[in-house]
């Protein structure tokens, strides 16, 4: 039974996710992590879509208290959100290119 709701659940988020209502998406994945008993699908699953949202602080936050920040896919979403909040804080500042002809 719980199975079956997870599952519906994770296909709610999916097609909130496509149809760029992030919103709700992340209300859905919310309730799949509580859910998904920590499975780390729905986490990355959760954490791209706070991603998605802005809320990098929140996502680097929730990728580490879940130590899924030493996986592949933590250590890219972690580069990503810390990547901007570096650039919103004015940290750090891309290089311009030039054209060269």
């Amino acid at each position: 039974m719980v199975g079956e709701l997870l599952t519906a659940i994770r296909h709610k988020v999916e097609s909130e996710s496509h149809k760029h209502q992030y919103g709700n998406a992340l209300f859905w994945a919310d309730k799949a992590v509580s859910l998904g008993g920590g499975d780390p699908k729905d986490i990355f699953t959760f954490v791209n879509i706070l991603y998605l949202r802005g809320e990098y602080h929140r996502a680097e936050y929730f990728l580490q208290t879940n130590r899924l920040h030493c996986t592949f896919y933590g250590m890219y979403l972690i580069a990503k959100v810390t990547d901007f909040i570096a650039l919103s804080m004015g940290c750090i500042s891309l290089p311009s290119v030039r054209r060269v002809d």
